[in-house]
């Protein structure tokens, strides 16, 4: 069932702001999609356009010399990889041929200093052989050293740049949990407290506690070759993946992309084609690192060999993004040869790409997605078998046509849990596409915004409760919308028994989505509701989602005049009939200074059993003036 929202909608009580107590104005509900822009257009003021250009990231510089070798701060002998300290803000480049680990600034990109002897290899604590990967431990401030030549990971401190311990065995290699045999990567999951050591002649990948730096785990089998999930052959790199709670290894000589459980350490997906290395979208070549861009929500894999390129997927869903670089070596900003290490700083909004051939770090600024997004309603219940929809809008805000845009459930979405989208008439709500088919969006107006609506279906063959699921909203060469609670993502109930479904809508004062509360004063809005489900008891609440702000909240339930039916609080029983349509008045009083944060910044207003299953929602910004 495809629920009506156009503008011939009922009215809506909205509560008067400067009457918090129990009296309200009337107006007239405007329809779902309609409201759902004028939210949009506040929040796509907040994203900068983008050039016209249909990829996540720009050229921006370049440190050390194109095509040029040497052993000054200012140039690199065959690059690996980098990582950024965002506590102490630096680059930390491991500068395989000169031996050595190089400091930067990571705002200037002035030299800092340097681990190890510049030109000088060896096996004790000052210097390394072949040091090709470098990790950060924020947690204990720490910095990490894969040293490759030396068979070992060097620990040293962050701010002083000490030795402090060694995880192998100096110049020993081995199969056991005390040795490497070529370690190739070290990176630190720091939600889990665990260093990942891609070991690539022992076809493992190590874990290690971050803290004690005690063998935790495998991944693989020590010593043994592979193709299958259970397996890796000659792994180069792994790195954390927050967004799924996964681990990504870089499988090189299975030319692809091994995703792991980071609780379990059982195997998942993939990218790339198992054992079949070529250079199109679908497989990679030589796949020599991955690395996790919290900006965009992005996988970055470094494609060797004769790809020389940067492939770039959804760290959600895994579809495929853009690529920078093209399959022919390049020493000019457009070209890669032998892309080896990525790595990203959140803080300058920007990523450095290692090209070890060129013996240069390049440095591409990460792109604001042009994409906007929201869905209405963000709540539904009903039972197994039903199809409960909602609405959506995908606005983009650049100055780039856009294609391939769609929705897609992330990866980690309860198993047989569905989605389908078709485009639809927005003066309607009528869909008018063909069920999976994408829609092209056009480039922004001066000014403006261009818009697509999707209706949106899901199906479950089984009971489930998923609060908070995100939707991705993508598009081809650019990074998925932003997921915004309350927003643009989804609570769904699926239940073996009739359900009590609740649509509800809030509408502001301003009809922007936005509760403008004075500063230090008080606000109000107001929630239509229409329970399309069985009868229920219900919770009325009004909340934060979470987040700490400097207000509180209270809710009544209201006659067609906004008269509260009895005074506001926090919270409040309703037995919902069906088809029941009441309205409520919610009075906001802020303490303190609220800036206008859409994505954080909300009010909620939650329909809920008395086991806490949601039933309904709807929210609002919120801030002061």
């Amino acid at each position: 069932m495809i629920i009506a929202s156009g503008g011939n909608s009922a009215p809506l009580p909205l509560p008067c702001p400067n009457a918090p107590s129990q009296t309200a104005v009337s107006t007239r509900r405007r329809g779902t999609l309609a409201w759902t822009g004028s939210l949009l257009a506040v929040l796509s003021a907040a994203f900068v356009a983008t050039p016209a250009q249909a990829v996540p990231y720009a050229y921006s510089s370049t440190l050390g010399q194109t095509a040029v070798a040497g052993a000054d701060a200012g140039h690199f002998n065959f690059l690996g990889r980098s990582t950024v300290d965002t506590v102490h803000g630096r680059l930390l480049v491991a500068d395989v041929g000169n031996q050595r680990v190089q400091i930067y600034d990571s705002a200037t990109l002035a030299y800092v200093g340097t681990i190890g002897a510049t030109g000088v290899a060896g096996g004790d604590n000052g210097h390394l052989d072949q040091p090709v990967d470098v990790g950060f431990d924020a947690a204990n401030d720490r910095i990490l050293v894969a040293d490759q030549g030396n068979q070992r990971v060097q620990v040293f401190d962050a701010q002083s740049f000490a030795y402090i311990a060694t995880i192998g065995a100096a110049g020993v290699a081995g199969g056991d949990n005390a040795h490497f045999s070529l370690p190739a990567s070290v990176k630190v999951n720091p939600d889990a407290g665990q260093i990942y050591v891609a070991d690539a002649l022992n076809h493992r990948v190590q874990i290690f506690n971050a803290q004690s730096l005690a063998y935790v785990a495998t991944l693989g089998t020590s010593g043994v070759a592979g193709a299958d999930a259970s397996h890796l052959s000659e792994p180069a790199d792994a790195e954390y993946n927050p967004v799924l709670n996964q681990i990504m290894v870089a499988d090189l000589d299975n030319a692809r992309v091994q995703f792991y459980d980071a609780a379990s350490l059982q195997p998942l997906s993939q990218l790339g084609v198992t054992g079949s290395p070529d250079t199109d979208n679908a497989h990679f070549d030589l796949p020599v690192s991955v690395t996790f861009d919290p900006m965009g929500k992005l996988i970055l894999v470094a494609d060797g060999s004769s790809s020389n390129r940067v492939q770039i997927y959804s760290a959600t869903t895994y579809r495929f993004i853009a690529t920078l670089g093209t399959t022919a070596a390049g020493a000019d900003s457009n070209h890669f040869a032998g892309p080896f290490g990525i790595s990203v700083d959140p803080v300058h909004s920007r990523i450095f790409v290692g090209d070890s051939e060129n013996n240069r770090l390049q440095i591409f600024t990460a792109l604001p997605t042009p994409l906007v997004t929201s869905v209405l309603p963000g709540a539904r219940s009903v039972q197994i078998g039903a199809t409960p929809t909602m609405f959506a809008n995908i606005l983009n805000v650049g100055t780039t046509p856009l294609s391939n845009c769609g929705v897609a459930l992330p990866a980690s979405s309860p198993a047989g849990l569905s989605i389908q989208f078709r485009t639809t008439d927005p003066a309607t709500n009528t869909a008018i596409g063909t069920t999976g088919v994408a829609a092209s969006l056009a480039a922004a107006p001066a000014g403006s915004v261009s818009v697509q609506t999707f209706v949106l279906a899901f199906d479950s063959g089984a009971a489930l409760a998923r609060t908070g699921l995100p939707l991705e909203f993508a598009c081809d060469g650019v990074a998925p919308a932003t997921v915004m609670p309350g927003v643009n993502n989804a609570d769904l109930i699926f239940s073996t028994s009739p359900v009590a479904d609740v649509i509800a809508l809030a509408a502001t004062a301003k009809n922007d989505g936005i509760v403008h509360v004075p500063a230090g004063g008080s606000g109000a809005f107001a929630v239509a509701s229409i329970n399309i489900g069985v009868a229920g008891n219900l919770i009325v609440a009004a909340d934060t989602g979470g987040v700490s702000l400097p207000l509180t909240a209270n809710i009544c339930e209201s006659q067609a005049n906004g008269q509260c039916l009895a005074a506001p609080a926090s919270s409040l029983p309703i037995t919902y009939a069906a088809g029941a349509t009441p309205t409520f008045s919610v009075f906001i009083t802020a303490s303190g200074s609220i800036p206008l944060a859409a994505a954080t910044s909300r009010i909620f207003v939650k329909f809920l059993d008395g086991a806490g299953a949601l039933h309904g929602e709807t929210s609002v910004a919120v801030e002061t003036q």
